[in-house]
This record gives structure tokens, sequence and C-alpha cells, in this order.
């Protein structure tokens, strides 16, 4: 089953769109199949800029006790409002085209099924 979170960034550009543009994925590989995806990925982008390796799956936290991980960095642009009363880095981004994220539609499900555990455990 193909699982992937996808994240667009662009750096700081004020109230341009685009600048310095570029994708984050983070793609559930089952064991042995790597290199195929690198080499799939080679055809599709073969004068792109593209970095295929396993993600870094350790947690750390930095000194003010937010975390680091593989999937903090992939959301590291989100809005203060999203950030605020998270123990996440953030990193202010600029403005892109379109949606910031895709997340596939199997992950989405288990989130809102996790999510509505928690909010009735909550309320107990």
């Amino acid at each position: 089953m193909f699982r992937c979170v996808m994240v667009r960034e662009a750096a700081p550009n004020g109230k341009a769109h685009g600048h310095s543009e570029h994708w984050h994925a983070l793609v559930h590989v089952p064991a042995g199949h790597l290199a195929s995806l690198k080499f799939a990925v080679a055809r599709w982008h073969a004068h792109d800029d593209v970095h295929i390796r396993p993600a870094d799956q350790v947690v750390t936290f930095t000194p003010f006790g937010k975390i680091k991980s593989a999937i903090g960095y992939l959301t590291k642009q989100r809005t203060p409002r999203a950030w605020w009363n998270t123990a996440y880095r953030r990193k202010p981004g600029g403005k892109v085209f379109g949606k910031r994220f895709k997340i596939t539609p199997n992950l989405k499900l288990q989130a809102s099924v996790a999510r509505r555990r928690q909010t009735k455990t909550a309320a107990r």
C-alpha cells in the first residue's frame, strides 16, 4: 500500500510566489524496493536535483524542547496558527502556488480515526 506525505516549500519571499519553491516527500517504501524507487525517479526526473535516501527515524529535542524528526522537518514551514501549540520547530517560509501539502487518503483515514479515539479518551 502506498503511503506518502508531500510538502511544498519556498524561501521567504514577501508577497512574491514560488521563490526557490521545491517539494519534500516522506514515502513508505517496502523493504528491498528502495533501488527500484531510485531508478524510477531518475528516469522521471533525469536532470532534476532529486535526493532519495532512507529517512532518519530518530526523534531528538532542541535545547528549547522542540521536537526534531523527519515529519517535523517536512512540516517546518507551517503557519504560526498551526504551529503555536506544538512541540515542533518552525521556520518561516514563502508563498507557494496551490496547496502546500498532500497526504495519501489511507494516511488521512488513519489520522482521523486516531484523532476520534484521542478526543473520546480526553472527554472521559
